[in-house]
């Protein structure tokens, strides 16, 4: 028995990583702001490289919990990670990567239910501490969460 999005007759015709990354670079700062929009990659893959800011959303895992007797109805956890990557030739993490994280978190708290598509909301479940990643030369990586909860209904 197929599943769609409560109230809205389809699944999601994106994936919550790509509506998250849409959210960020249609609010990011196009003026007046360090980094501004064109400074900054958007995608939903891994660091490429190119350029020196990237913020790239990925699925992290996510959870269905059924809230009737016969799973008619199920509350859904849809998490991502949301990655900042900044190149930094320093042993200091960049200035400016306090600004994008604090500008990545405003734009998911005050779009919290305007994802779209029967999403409830998108819940901020915070950063983790940015760290000089040895993997990648010269770059910080700061790794934040973010939660989007809708139902699921079976037809």
């Amino acid at each position: 028995m197929p599943q769609v999005i409560a109230g809205q007759g389809t699944d999601l015709t994106k994936t919550v990583s790509q509506l998250v990354m849409e959210l960020l670079q249609n609010n990011w700062p196009t003026s007046a702001f360090d980094p501004l929009k064109t400074d900054v990659k958007f995608g939903t893959d891994t660091w490429d490289d190119y350029g020196d800011i990237q913020i790239h959303v990925n699925p992290d895992r996510g959870s269905s919990m059924p809230t009737t007797i016969g799973w008619r109805y199920s509350q859904v956890t849809d998490p991502v990670r949301i990655n900042l990557f900044m190149r930094a030739n320093q042993e200091q993490i960049p200035v400016n990567s306090g600004n994008a994280q604090r500008k990545i978190e405003e734009i998911v708290k005050d779009n919290a239910a305007s994802l779209g598509q029967g999403v409830q909301i998108l819940r901020w479940d915070g950063w983790e501490q940015p760290f000089f990643d040895s993997n990648i030369k010269d770059t910080w990586h700061a790794i934040a969460r973010a939660s989007a909860v809708y139902w699921k209904v079976k037809v």
